[in-house]
């Protein structure tokens, strides 16, 4: 059984806000109680190249506490940032597109650099 979302028009959704909102995942109190930020592309970016990171063994790994090297993990995370430069392609501002262009570079040379 598939779950569809209504898609809005484009009078809908400046009227009525996004469906994130409606969702409940615009900005939420976090578990200390302070609003969080709403979500952007660049948080999602930055959230996807953490990941990378901790699986290039640059950043502890949270469960573990230790520096961990998993290259597999790692190709993957940065193919899927490879993909959402490919599938945004001419939808994003140039400040994206140019920190997308940006952390993707460097992953792939730290990516490099790791596992040759």
């Amino acid at each position: 059984m598939t779950q569809e979302s209504p898609q809005k028009t484009g009078a809908e959704a400046e009227a009525g806000g996004s469906g994130a909102e409606e969702a409940g995942c615009g900005a939420a109190p976090s578990s200390a109680g302070a609003a969080l930020p709403p979500a952007s592309f660049t948080d999602f970016i930055l959230s996807l190249s953490t990941s990378a990171l901790v699986s290039l063994g640059e950043m502890d790994n949270p469960l573990t506490k230790k520096k961990e090297k998993d290259a597999a993990a790692a190709r993957h995370t940065i193919d899927l940032v490879a993909l959402l430069q490919e599938k945004t392609k001419g939808n994003l501002t140039r400040e994206e597109d140019a920190f997308l262009t940006q952390v993707l570079t460097d992953l792939r040379l730290r990516y490099a650099r790791v596992f040759g």
